[in-house]
């Protein structure tokens, strides 16, 4: 059923909404708390619950447990067959990387999912009609046909109901902007998103090598993603509004639609999403990555590389054709006309081809910056906590900040600095943790969740695994007792414990 479809037109219009979203100023009125399995699956169920869920709402957010992911249902080499249908192995138009593939990554994205049941009021609108007249023209001093179009106001006062389901790729936010956002937004589960179910140990384990998958980071806040969210639904509703008004009064254009739009319930839930993430390089230090999209093959975005050779031939062969067929040659030079008309558009196009991934990047570095700038400005005081999707995201920027501490170690080792890593350290709590002594009361949370979850007994089937992660979990829990207590942590810091 398409969104058009699904969308139910009632005139007179029947008060039945809560607040319209234009004057809702604050996130207190649009409940966020609703896990994603307790969706309503009809209007008529999201119309029972409207008042339950409307008037008390847990700011503390859904317990982590809630987080859940859509699996994985390709293999790697179905991936690989979909990387290279992608980049055209036959097209000779395309070309691969000229580094080719130096890394392929499992790793889920993060949405935030969300449902809301709207109902839309258009007040009055001006509709448009296209007709010929004849009109003077004090140019030309003569009288001259033209197409004008005639516009008059109406005031339907039509009622538009539609329930924005989580399968809806409008509801589906990309809670990441550490990879370009155009193309992670075109591989959205979209109905697939009904797969989705609490990651186990089974979800983040590859089937390909047994690495653990990555799990990308939540940088986008929730109120960010509601305010997305709500932005689709009403350009939703106003092109619903349009087509409405098109087809009721049979005209050509349509303007200054005066419409309310009103939500009697929102939620959103976080998601992960399997992505197979091929990495390479090309023309130098230059990044470019594809994206297949785990749950299905036929899904990937990615920049493509087109040989800047062909590509240029091309052009300038149909820069000839236009030269010929304009006559041009007969009044100019003819090596002015090949430079200026031929070469020059060919050698051009080939540059633009060329470096476009370059370009592409450095777009989206400043598109990352001005996104993440927004993002912190966001005030997030109205809607739920979500320190507990951050357990997984500051996990990541640990073993990144790890890596590079380790790197810096290896490069400046000097006793000193080891020294006073040991007498702050002495029972090796903080690097069992992967954390500096330094970190804060979160940063021990965040790491503790992402070892615990790594280095879980459940994880292993093997016996012998399975004994040593059994002793590697009982030391990261002792570490952990000790650290995200003040006191004690302030005795282990003084080695008085």
């Amino acid at each position: 059923m398409t969104a058009l479809s699904a969308l139910r037109c009632t005139v007179p219009f029947h008060q039945a909404a809560v607040g319209a979203v234009s004057a809702c100023k604050s996130a207190r009125c649009l409940p966020t708390t609703l896990a994603l399995q307790q969706y309503p699956r009809t209007c008529q169920q999201g119309r029972a619950q409207r008042h339950a869920s409307s008037t008390s709402y847990d700011r503390s957010g859904p317990a982590a447990g809630m987080l859940s992911a859509v699996p994985f249902a390709i293999s790697r080499q179905e991936a690989d067959i979909a990387f290279d249908a992608y980049h055209g192995t036959a097209n000779t138009l395309l070309t691969r990387p000229a580094a080719g593939v130096q890394k392929v990554k499992e790793l889920y994205l993060p949405l935030w999912v969300g449902r809301a049941q709207a109902h839309s009021v258009l007040k009055a609108a001006e509709v448009g009609f296209r007709k010929y007249v004849q009109r003077y023209n004090p140019v030309t001093k003569r009288t001259e046909g033209t197409i004008e179009t005639q516009w008059h106001w109406v005031s339907p006062n039509a009622v538009f109901e539609q329930y924005f389901s989580p399968e809806m790729v409008e509801m589906q936010i990309v809670a990441s902007y550490h990879y370009p956002l155009s193309d992670i937004s075109k591989i959205r589960p979209g109905p697939a998103i009904s797969a989705a179910k609490p990651i186990d140990r089974h979800m983040m384990t590859s089937s390909f090598d047994g690495s653990t998958r990555r799990v990308s980071m939540f940088e986008m806040k929730a109120e960010t993603g509601r305010v997305k969210a709500i932005s689709a639904i009403k350009s939703h509703q106003y092109r619903a509004a349009e087509d409405f008004l098109l087809r009721a009064y049979r005209c050509d254009e349509t303007r200054g639609l005066n419409m309310d739009v009103n939500l009697l319930q929102f939620s959103a839930a976080p998601v992960l999403m399997p992505v197979f993430l091929y990495s390479s390089k090309h023309f130098g230090n230059t990044k470019v990555r594809t994206f297949v999209a785990g749950f299905d093959g036929s899904k990937v975005s990615g920049v493509r590389l087109y040989n800047e050779t062909l590509i240029g031939l091309v052009t300038a062969a149909f820069a000839s054709v236009l030269v010929v067929a304009s006559g041009i040659w007969q009044t100019y030079p003819a090596l002015q006309v090949f430079g200026f008309a031929v070469a020059a558009p060919a050698l051009l196009v080939g540059f633009l081809v060329k470096y476009w991934p370059q370009v592409r990047n450095q777009v989206h570095q400043v598109s990352r910056d001005a996104n993440q700038y927004m993002n912190r400005k966001t005030d997030e005081s109205g809607s739920f906590s979500t320190s507990w999707t951050h357990a997984y995201s500051q996990f990541a920027r640990f073993r990144q900040s790890q890596e590079q501490a380790r790197f810096s170690s290896a490069n400046n080792n000097t006793s000193g600095r080891s020294a006073e890593h040991s007498s702050r350290d002495p029972k090796g709590y903080y690097q069992l943790l992967e954390i500096e002594p330094s970190a804060s009361k979160a940063d021990v949370q965040a790491a503790f969740r992402g070892l615990a979850m790594k280095q879980h007994p459940d994880r292993f089937d093997d016996p012998k695994q399975k004994a040593s992660a059994t002793v590697s979990f009982r030391q990261i829990l002792e570490a952990y007792t000790v650290l995200r207590d003040d006191t004690k942590r302030q005795l282990y810091d003084m080695n008085q414990l």
